[in-house]
């Protein structure tokens, strides 16, 4: 294994946390742009701001939707909700 010193592991951590966390929020962010497309049939770039708008005025709800999607999924598969 490589051996690198602490500033280095703490930049790399710090690196990743900084790419990771961006494309979280994106992918919330959009969650709904394909149905924006396929539903209300408007271009790739619409249905993303579009998804982006409804989102963004909505993320109490849409968090609540996503833990509601979550608890479903996981009663349909019959794991437990809470290990």
């Amino acid at each position: 294994m490589l051996s690198c010193p602490a500033t280095t592991r703490r930049h790399l951590w710090a690196g990743s946390l900084l790419c990771f966390l961006p494309g979280l929020v994106l992918a919330f962010l959009t969650w709904s742009a394909t149905f924006f497309v396929v539903d209300r049939r408007v271009s790739p770039w619409d249905g993303i701001t579009a998804s982006i708008r409804l989102t963004g005025r909505n993320v109490g709800s849409c968090l609540l939707c996503g833990l509601a999607g979550a608890y479903a999924f996981r009663r349909l598969q019959h794991d437990p909700v809470i290990a």
